[in-house]
């Protein structure tokens, strides 16, 4: 078994800091950034603009967050995984400079081993290649898959890996999920 698991919005809810971040070096509101994220996404709607510039400046907006929080029970989720020694990995479209701030931020996050960071794969989300590559590195023959995602985008890429989904919220109370999962592994 392995569970492939979403950060952003899934994990911690840093969703809105990223439109945060972005809201300020577009000078847009947060709610526009959340629509092109959403819709588009941010390289191709700024793709005939220096992407990566305005994309350290987004970095560096992000790098001044503090007080990240986690979704509800998702410390208890990742000890259940601890516990029951389940295979797992983390896949983000957040870019690894990002994910180690979060991991300094939210120390719980430096208990899951295996990681999918952006500069890992080449197509973003829904496109399923940031999937397919962790089940290569961490789970080659892997047929019990079970996925954690709270995006549009990455349920859509997840789907074509598994059809074991969980949709994952603020609103989630991972105490459920942990049953649900608890009586498929005991």
């Amino acid at each position: 078994m392995i569970f492939l698991i979403d950060l952003d919005g899934t994990l911690i809810d840093s969703d809105h800091l990223h439109y945060e971040a972005w809201s300020k070096v577009l000078d847009m509101k947060p709610q526009h950034i959340e629509d092109i994220i959403k819709t588009v996404g941010m390289e191709k709607y700024l793709e005939n603009s220096d992407f990566e510039k305005l994309k350290q400046n987004k970095y560096e907006e992000i790098l001044n967050t503090r007080n990240i929080e986690m979704i509800k029970n998702a410390d208890n989720f990742i000890d259940f995984i601890k516990e029951y020694d389940i295979n797992h990995a983390v896949v983000t479209h957040t870019d690894r400079v990002i994910v180690d701030h979060f991991k300094m931020q939210v120390p719980e996050l430096n208990a899951l081993d295996n990681w999918i960071v952006r500069e890992d794969y080449v197509k973003p989300k829904p496109d399923p290649e940031c999937y397919r590559l962790a089940l290569d590195m961490y789970a080659p023959n892997e047929k019990n898959i079970i996925g954690f995602e709270n995006s549009k985008h990455g349920r859509q890429a997840l789907r074509h890996v598994t059809k074991n989904t969980f949709r994952i919220s603020k609103k989630t109370d991972y105490s459920r999920v942990m049953k649900i999962l608890k009586n498929r592994i005991v």
